[in-house]
């Protein structure tokens, strides 16, 4: 074997010649290692670079039936590449998303006779993909048990949510919620966005709607949207008013407070009552019927307002309610008013004394007592109504209260 010059590395073999009369030819082939360094650059959005890493790098002989394809893998930027004299092609393997700034490929010419020392390295150099920030949308819904507590129903699938950029330079996105529970809007550009869900029928959402997402750079947000599924409310209310019939407030309704009102539940003695408020509201709430044992679907509760002297009923004394079954989600419950007018006393007399008569004394006195009318009044003296109204100064007909005293003439 010939002396190994200018660090070079001699592969030696062994083999068997049969004897023969001609001659043979031995070759030596000295293969000499030359040490290519590659380095590897990656260059963000701003401009900035940074050391690569994990790039493949691969260099491939050219028309060199001896040697062998060369592998090796970026790190911290760069990696080597053990090469023999002779022509090779070095590529760069491109991540996916990534733009090349340098040539991918390149040819590079081992020379196994070049002086010593450095060695011009093989520089590669990728842009990073443009980014594209994103939301994700969650929705995780509550219901309600028996006993009216609120009970989490995990994440739903079929919402509908809308994104759209608060500055309309792009189109709106709109996507339903999937097996997940999640809606992803992906490809986004940097900028806020307005996330806004489509609230369906018998649902109460219990976040910001919209919400608004500030987008920079890559981001990838999580927006959670929470919605409580809708009861049926079984309660009453309602107000008790005041109908002026005086001048110059006559017809104007005003809230009375202090008023009794009793629920009943047909066909029992179960009741319960409440009083209107400084605004002549009421209200019978779902616990209060539910305590009583009325608060229940198809229920028929009949409603009532209290009796008071000299008060005059406009509307119905007792209102007949029933709660309908099943029980829509959206249902808000019955709203029952009463409405009565007051009547006052005759000029000069106090309330509840005897009238006096005009045109003649009277034959007797008649209490009016709850559900009299003038008519009925009037037929059972045999009367008219006019000597009724004539004898008692009565202004209005269709007013008269419990426990006022009628002349009849």
């Amino acid at each position: 074997m010939p002396e190994i010059r200018i660090g070079g590395v001699a592969d030696t073999g062994f083999t068997e010649f049969k004897a023969s009369t001609a001659c043979y030819r031995i070759v030596f082939k000295i293969r000499r290692l030359v040490t290519i360094p590659v380095l590897k650059w990656e260059e963000r959005l701003d401009g900035t670079v940074v050391a690569g890493e994990g790039w493949n790098i691969t260099a491939t002989p050219v028309k060199d039936p001896f040697a062998r394809v060369v592998t090796a893998t970026v790190t911290g930027g760069q990696t080597l590449l053990t090469l023999t004299p002779g022509t090779w092609t070095v590529a760069e393997t491109v991540k996916s998303g990534w733009t090349p700034v340098t040539p991918p490929t390149v040819t590079r010419v081992v020379d196994q006779y070049a002086n010593g020392g450095a060695v011009n390295p093989i520089v590669f150099k990728n842009r990073e993909p443009a980014c594209h920030p994103q939301i994700t949308v969650t929705k995780v819904g509550y219901g309600h048990d028996a006993n009216g507590e609120q009970e989490a129903l995990g994440t739903l699938a079929g919402f509908k949510f809308t994104v759209s950029r608060a500055d309309k330079t792009a189109p709106s996105i709109t996507k339903v919620t999937m097996g997940d529970g999640r809606a992803v809007f992906d490809g986004l550009r940097p900028g806020v966005y307005k996330v806004t869900e489509t609230v369906p029928s018998g649902w109460k959402i219990l976040t910001p709607n919209p919400a608004t997402v500030v987008l920079m750079d890559c981001e990838q947000v999580e927006v959670t949207v929470e919605n409580e599924e809708l009861i049926g409310q079984l309660r009453i209310y309602g107000h008790k008013w005041f109908k002026a019939w005086e001048k110059p407030y006559k017809g104007t309704l005003v809230g009375l407070a202090g008023w009794e009102i009793t629920a009943k539940l047909v066909g029992t003695d179960v009741m319960t009552t409440t009083v209107t408020d400084a605004l002549g509201a009421y209200e019978f709430t779902a616990e209060q019927l539910k305590l009583a044992e009325m608060g229940f679907p198809g229920a028929t509760i009949e409603v009532c307002e209290a009796d008071r002297d000299h008060w005059i009923h406009v509307t119905p004394k007792c209102v007949t309610v029933k709660f309908p079954y099943p029980v829509p989600a959206d249902y808000t419950g019955v709203k029952v008013d009463f409405t009565n007018v007051q009547d006052p006393p005759l000029p000069g007399a106090a309330v509840g004394s005897a009238p006096v008569a005009a045109g003649g004394a009277c034959s007797t006195y008649h209490t009016v007592v709850a559900g009299d009318t003038l008519a009925k009044i009037a037929g059972k003296y045999g009367v008219s109504m006019g000597s009724l109204i004539s004898a008692n100064g009565i202004r209005n007909a269709d007013v008269i209260y419990r426990g006022q005293q009628l002349c009849v003439r």
